[in-house]
């Protein structure tokens, strides 16, 4: 974006101002978790990558036409709501223990993929528990795999972004569907929205640059 250097530095200014705010609204539902960040150069990121995908939104809608108040009106409600949902998976998702979960389990999976032989040792284990658990004389412990597009509503093009690994044998069949279904209990939670009203930080004037800038 080509914008001059005082809106450049309100950006900076605002993104720094804008978490101070969001944190004091998310402590209020979350008072035990920490938001004490590393590297506060991210927030700068994270409010220019969301102004981009704001504009670039909008010049995508087929109301694009629409008078000067639509558009301000657009911009300022993506911030809003782009960034919020941003901050909410990076600082309070990430301090649950539903993504605690996640983390182990992506954690085991790692793990076994530097110890093969131990995966197949655990497989053939598993085999083993599975019939003896059983009086039926066909049991089998094979899993079925979730599919995860189905599970997780969202679109084949997105599962590199998850990072899903195939599966060779039953117990990694299971492990892969242990973190899809803890994905989906990620993604399936609800949060408020904590961040004030765009136009707290910017004024119509600076959103009409933006717009226009890019």
């Amino acid at each position: 974006m080509k914008i001059n250097q005082k809106l450049k530095e309100k950006i900076i200014k605002n993104a720094f101002q804008m978490f101070r705010d969001w944190t004091e609204n998310a402590k209020e539902d979350y008072p035990q978790y920490d938001f004490v960040i590393i590297d506060e150069q991210k927030l700068v990121i994270d409010l220019e990558e969301t102004i981009k995908s704001a504009i670039k939104s909008l010049k995508k809608d087929e109301r694009e036409h629409k008078e000067e108040g639509y558009k301000i009106g657009f911009v300022c409600g993506f911030i809003q709501s782009n960034l919020n949902q941003k901050w909410v998976h990076e600082y309070i998702a990430k301090q649950t223990n539903d993504y605690k979960n996640f983390m182990m389990l992506k954690t085991i999976q790692e793990y076994f993929e530097f110890k093969e032989i131990e995966f197949i040792r655990l497989n053939k284990l598993y085999k083993i528990m599975v019939e003896k658990d059983s009086n039926l004389e066909n049991i089998h412990g094979k899993p079925e795999k979730l599919d995860i597009q189905k599970e997780l509503d969202i679109k084949s093009e997105d599962f590199d972004v998850i990072d899903l690994k195939n599966q060779k044998n039953d117990i990694e069949i299971l492990l892969q569907n242990m973190i899809i279904k803890q994905i989906k209990t990620i993604f399936d939670e609800e949060n408020d929205n904590y961040m004030f009203d765009t136009d707290n930080y910017f004024s119509r004037t600076e959103i009409k640059e933006l717009i226009n800038a890019f």
